[in-house]
Parts: C-alpha cells; structure tokens; sequence
C-alpha cells in the first residue's frame, strides 16, 4: 500500500522531476542493498569499548510504539506495519483544521519483549496475562522536542512515550534476526559484560533488539544489535 501510494504520487510529478527523484530513490534503494542508509539514528557517545560489545550514552527519545501480543518473530511484520502506518500518514496534526503529516523515518526499530501483560487496577482486582508480548517502536526524529510537537496516532493501539537519558552495554552481529538469535546474543553479551565486571539490567523486559535495515539488505550486510541498560540505572 505504502509502495503504490509513493509511485502513484511520484508519477504526477512534472517528468524531470520525476526522472531526478527515480535517479535518487534507485540509487539509495540499491545503498541499501548493501547496508548503507540514509536515515537519522540516534546519536550516543561510546563510554566503552571491547572486542564483544560497546557501552553507550544516549541523550532522551520520543517513540512511536505499538504492542502487540505473542512473541517477536510473530509480531516483526504486524508491529511494523503499524507504526510505520502512523509515520506516513496514519496521524491528524495538532491545531485546527490541521491535515495529517508524514514523520521521517529513523533507525534503528526497536523490539522489547515481555512475559507478562498488567491492566490497570479496577475493583474487583483483575490481571490479564499472556505467555509474551512484543512491543515495537520507532524513534522520532530529533527535530521533535516534545510528544506535543508529533501528530496524534490515528491508531489507538500506537502510543508516543519520552524515553529518558539511558545508558546501554550493546552487541552487533549480522545475518538473520529472530528471537533464537537474539537470545544467543544476549547471552554472550551477559557472559562479557559479568567477566569485565559490568553490572547489566537483569530484567529480561529491559532488554532491547535494535534492527536497521530492510528487508531486501544483503544478509552479511545487516546491522542487528541487541542493547541491555547498565544496572546502575
């Protein structure tokens, strides 16, 4: 749908526009191929260095997320598809009369897991569990200050939270990227981090899965990290 609406948009441009903006599109359609992207990430300075894994610093973060039931590998295509939905559109603008807006894309996505759902306290006292949950969420670009600067979710299931100043021991690996995978290096960055004596977020929740390429990028070529917040946080 996202595919034909910009092919649709792109043919009622004026032709050399057109042919100047195929020209771009193709070119980094083929970057990415290989790995390469154009798109803002979120900047971070590195505080440590090792052969396995790197601690870094990041600043605070506005992120458009959505949570879905079940584990990962079953909700990487629908979690995307829905905050993806809300950057290209799916959104109202704040102010009246106000039209939708589309919100650049970013990288990394990022995925957290959880093996518990909570609902808020009523009476009688209610808890709704499932066996795993998947939430997926898109960082903002940093031109947006505030969640009052972002358009409102059409979606209700979308949710926009500021993530504050965090501090993350992280891994990078390529090829395939699944909760088997995810999980391996989640351990061998635990295992690192114990014998350097760094002490990491023991909660499984915490832990996040940062991917940054799409689909058609060359396996050898991916950038997969899994990142797990400083215990002294």
């Amino acid at each position: 749908r996202i595919a034909s609406r910009s092919i649709l948009s792109l043919l009622l441009q004026p032709a050399a526009y057109r042919a100047r903006t195929i020209t771009t599109s193709s070119s980094q359609a083929m970057s990415s191929i290989f790995g390469y992207s154009s798109v803002e990430e979120p900047s971070f300075v590195v505080a440590v260095k090792t052969d396995v894994y790197e601690v870094r610093a990041y600043g605070p973060q506005i992120r458009a997320s959505v949570t879905l039931e079940g584990p990962m590998d079953k909700n990487m295509g629908p979690g995307f598809r829905a905050v993806a939905g809300y950057i290209f559109g799916g959104n109202t603008a704040r102010g009246d009369g106000a039209e939708s807006q589309k919100v650049a894309m970013t990288a990394p996505v990022t995925m957290t897991t959880s093996s518990t759902s909570k609902v808020a306290m009523t009476a009688p006292v209610t808890m709704q569990t499932s066996d795993k949950q998947t939430t997926m969420s898109f960082i903002m670009p940093s031109k947006y200050k505030s969640i009052e600067d972002l358009p409102v979710p059409k979606n209700a299931k979308v949710t926009l939270t500021t993530v504050p100043p965090v501090k993350l021991a992280v891994i990078r690996f390529s090829w395939g990227f699944n909760e088997t995978r995810a999980k391996h290096f989640e351990h061998k960055l635990r295992e690192a981090a114990a014998k350097d004596k760094l002490l990491l977020n023991a909660d499984p929740d915490a832990v996040l899965r940062l991917a940054y390429n799409p689909p058609w990028c060359l396996p050898w070529c991916k950038r997969n990290e899994v990142a797990i917040p400083l215990a002294d946080q």
